[in-house]
């Protein structure tokens, strides 16, 4: 997966979190603000110590959401196979 189609697979993440009920309304701001996270991750690409931060939060949210919410792990799980293929 190149940068742009883990950029598009952000872009679907937010697309899934928004359709997420009201009782979701905690994890999805936690979500946002990872999405949001990864987004500048892409931009500075900074210390490996920052990545493995960023990929252990990433782990955290995929499995908290694995029964509620299978389409979100799954988009999740692509985005953080394609950070580790990009070194990230």
């Amino acid at each position: 997966m190149s940068k742009q189609e883990l950029k598009d697979s952000l872009a679907a993440l937010r697309r899934e979190l928004a359709t997420l009920g009201p009782e979701a309304a905690a994890a999805r701001t936690r979500l946002a603000a990872l999405v949001d996270e990864v987004e500048q991750e892409l931009e500075a690409l900074e210390t490996d110590a920052d990545h493995a931060s960023l990929m252990d939060k990433l782990q955290q949210q995929v499995e908290a959401f694995e029964v509620e919410h299978p389409r979100v792990t799954n988009i999740l799980n692509d985005i953080m196979v394609t950070l580790s293929n990009l070194g990230i």
